[in-house]
């Protein structure tokens, strides 16, 4: 099949344009996750049966300072990633004009 040079170069613009919009779903997805774990990391800190579900940390054992830096390391990294999806959402519906992929539909008030 013989192809002009228009052709030729449509078939290359649609080829980095699916090559474009693929990556940008996937950093959406990628952050969407990102902000999943950050939340489980920061509910797992409540637990506070370090060997089994009967068993909890002595008052004395545990360490107010390490709690509360730790929550707010893992807090302030959720606020940036929330930011990083928002922003990622917007510049993908602006450049490909499409509906947001559908994993990283769910809301930012996480």
């Amino acid at each position: 099949m013989l192809r002009n040079a228009s052709k030729i170069k449509e078939d290359r613009a649609i080829t980095i344009l699916r090559s474009a919009e693929r990556l940008y779903r996937r950093k959406v997805e990628d952050i969407q996750a990102e902000i999943d774990d950050l939340e489980t990391g920061r509910q797992a800190q409540l637990d506070l049966s370090p060997t089994d579900i009967n068993s909890l940390v002595l008052a004395s054992d545990f360490k107010s300072e390490d709690f509360y830096e730790t929550d707010m390391k893992l807090t302030l990294k959720m606020r940036e990633a929330k930011i990083r999806l928002e922003e990622a959402k917007a510049r993908y519906q602006y450049l490909f004009g499409t509906a947001q992929p559908v994993e990283a539909t769910e809301t930012i008030s996480n």
